[in-house]
C-alpha cells in the first residue's frame, strides 16, 4: 500500500506541476491577446473581452484545481509514510499557494507595487513543485531505492541489490 500511495503521490505531483504551468498558459493567452490588438482602446477592450475565458481558466485552476490539488498531495504524503520532513515540506506548497491568492488579493485592490509579486511567486511554486516531483519521485531506480528504506530492508548508506 505504501509503494502504491508513493507512486500516486509522484503521479498527482506531476498533475500539480502540469497545472501551474497551465496557469502561466492561460494568463499569457489573456496578455497577449490585448498586447497583440491594434494600438486603439477599441480594439484592446474587443480582445480583452474575447480572451475572458482565459482569464475565468486561470481563476478556475488557481482557487480550485490547485489547492484541491495540493491537499491531495499532502494527504498522500502522509499516507505514504514518507518522513515528516518530506510531509513538512510538501506542506510548504499550502504556504506558496496562501502567499499566491494573498498578492492576487493585493492587485484586486490596486496594489500594484505588491501585486508585482504574484508572478515572482508563481515562478517560486512551478519551481518549487517541480523539486518536489524530482525529490520524491517513485518510478523507477529512485523508487526502488526509497521504498526499500521505508521498509526497512536497507541501512542507511548501504546501496539496494
Amino acid at each position: 500500500m505504501v509503494n502504491f500511495s508513493r507512486k500516486a503521490y509522484s503521479v498527482v505531483s506531476v498533475l500539480l506541476l502540469s497545472e501551474i504551468l497551465a496557469q502561466f498558459y492561460f494568463i499569457a493567452g489573456w496578455a497577449f491577446s490585448a498586447w497583440l490588438a491594434d494600438d486603439n482602446e477599441k480594439s484592446v477592450a474587443a480582445a480583452v473581452k474575447g480572451s475572458d475565458a482565459f482569464v475565468f481558466l486561470h481563476f478556475l485552476n488557481g482557487m480550485l484545481v490547485i489547492p484541491v490539488t495540493i491537499l491531495v498531495l499532502v494527504g498522500l504524503s502522509f499516507a505514504s509514510r514518507y518522513s515528516w520532513r518530506t510531509t513538512g515540506l510538501t506542506a510548504v506548497l499550502v504556504g506558496l499557494w496562501v502567499l499566491q491568492f494573498a498578492l492576487a488579493i493585493a492587485g484586486f485592490n490596486k496594489l500594484a507595487f505588491v501585486a508585482g509579486l504574484h508572478a515572482v511567486n508563481a515562478v517560486a511554486l512551478v519551481t518549487y513543485a517541480a523539486w518536489t516531483v524530482r525529490r520524491n519521485w517513485a518510478f523507477g531506480r529512485n523508487g526502488q531505492t526509497t521504498s526499500a528504506r521505508a521498509a526497512g530492508s536497507i541501512r542507511t548508506g548501504e546501496q539496494p541489490a
